[in-house]
């Protein structure tokens, strides 16, 4: 199939895959597999137990080499693949908009299939009519922390923060930790904000620990909501420890992982299994976020990895059923137990409680910390605009191009003249050389 790349797709061409005779084969396009790890070693094993449960089904996984880790545009390019498709994304709404995602309402267990999910996880998004629709079903969740190097901290005779700890004893903290490790090159926190379109998403707790659990967007009556009281606080706060100089605002991560940062301002647990790798007699724990002052509730971003059948790759009910029975399985408790145990990937279903905490270590911590605190973040068409939008404001408050409250209000009325009205109507004319920094 020939088609003319839109705004912001990759042409890629979808591996082939061989029909396998009698049997109806089902492609899974999933981001790029890492070869011989464990990723990969979890995957096959989930494909070998597929096949042994339904032996009239060949189920193939192909790495996506187009998929990006929380946006696919290319995913426009596989409608035309010759077997039926299932994809994993971040994000459901900018796809199902555009009718590119069959929904699952019709299946009649649809019910008993997402009840053992994450409730906070499963959701339904809007389709080309304007319907709402379930279009996709989460198969593993991610929550974010901070993350520490306390063999830094204990050098410097300084104790890690805790629950209780709010954003001036963690201010003063930070002061403490760049006021001692300034011969060595080490600042307190390395931020991760000015680069990434979805790097507001882990900012996300520090905004709902000060305006009530608010979604910066509501999906439902497509408005931003970036005036909320409370919004203004958050972004003041990490304004403050920018401009302090407790920050490494470039190249933040590398220089956690070059033990030149003592914090991690929000993580998922992969940053921290990473970290052990890269520095193994280092002392790194994921710690709870601290909040505004002692009353206030502790939040954090709870993020589903979801699973979804592209719609224009099903052209028989034969297929159709296919690629749901093999979505069922993916998101089974049988399933995401081979990805936990393989690749230590967070299972999306509350009823897998117990089996993570019988793992222990960091992943328990992520999972209860998700558990207890969590909330969702918003998932709506035009989701990287809107991202990259709020993160242009939390950029020019961070570097005092304009106060943190002129930012968001700026903001604010720009998502509501130009970017939310267009997941309505999708009249994307002239926005994008406005979202240009």
């Amino acid at each position: 199939m020939t088609r003319t790349p839109g705004r912001g797709t990759v042409v890629v061409s979808l591996p082939k895959v061989k029909a396998r005779a009698g049997k109806t084969t089902v492609l899974y396009a999933s981001q790029a597999l890492d070869a011989g790890g464990p990723v990969s070693r979890a995957m096959t094993k989930t494909m070998e137990r597929f096949g042994q449960l339904h032996q009239g089904i060949h189920a193939e996984c192909k790495g996506f080499p187009g998929a990006g880790p929380f946006m696919a545009p290319s995913l426009h390019e596989v409608l035309g693949a010759p077997h039926p498709t299932v994809v994993r994304c971040y994000y459901l709404a900018d796809y199902s908009k555009e009718g590119l995602l069959l929904p699952l309402d019709p299946f009649g267990d649809l019910a008993d299939v997402a009840s053992g999910l994450d409730g906070r996880l499963f959701y339904r998004t809007p389709d080309a009519q304007g319907e709402w629709r379930v279009h996709g079903l989460a198969a593993e969740m991610g929550s974010w922390m901070m993350v520490a190097n306390r063999s830094l901290l204990k050098e410097m005779g300084l104790t890690a923060p805790d629950s209780t700890t709010t954003w001036e004893q963690f201010r003063h903290l930070c002061d403490e930790i760049t006021r001692r490790g300034a011969k060595r090159g080490i600042r307190a926190i390395g931020l991760g904000i000015l680069h990434g379109v979805q790097s507001i998403t882990r900012f996300l707790p520090y905004f709902y620990s000060t305006n009530g659990g608010r979604l910066l967007v509501n999906a439902e009556s497509a408005e931003a909501e970036l005036n909320t009281p409370g919004n203004v606080a958050a972004l003041e706060f990490l304004c403050r420890l920018c401009r302090s100089g407790f920050c490494h605002l470039d190249r933040a991560y590398e220089t956690f992982l070059d033990s030149k940062a003592v914090f991690g301002l929000s993580v998922l647990p992969g940053f921290l299994a990473m970290t052990r790798r890269r520095m193994p007699d280092a002392d790194i724990v994921a710690l709870p976020f601290p909040t505004p002052n002692k009353s206030a509730a502790a939040h954090t971003v709870i993020r589903g990895s979801f699973l979804a059948i592209l719609a224009g790759t099903v052209r028989s009910r034969k297929e159709k059923l296919a690629a749901w029975e093999f979505l069922k399985f993916l998101v089974s408790a049988e399933a995401q137990g081979i990805a936990f145990a393989e690749s230590g990937a967070l299972p999306a279903r509350a009823d897998m409680a117990r089996s993570v905490a019988a793992r222990g270590g960091v992943l328990r911590q992520f999972c209860e910390y998700g558990m207890q605190h969590g909330l969702p973040t918003f998932d709506v068409p035009r989701n990287g605009d809107i991202h990259h939008v709020i993160r242009r404001a939390m950029v020019r408050a961070v570097l005092a191009e304009c106060d943190p409250a002129q930012a968001l209000a700026e903001a604010q009325e720009f998502l509501r003249a130009y970017v939310l009205p267009m997941h309505r109507d999708q009249a994307a004319t002239d926005l994008e050389p406005m979202l240009v920094m």
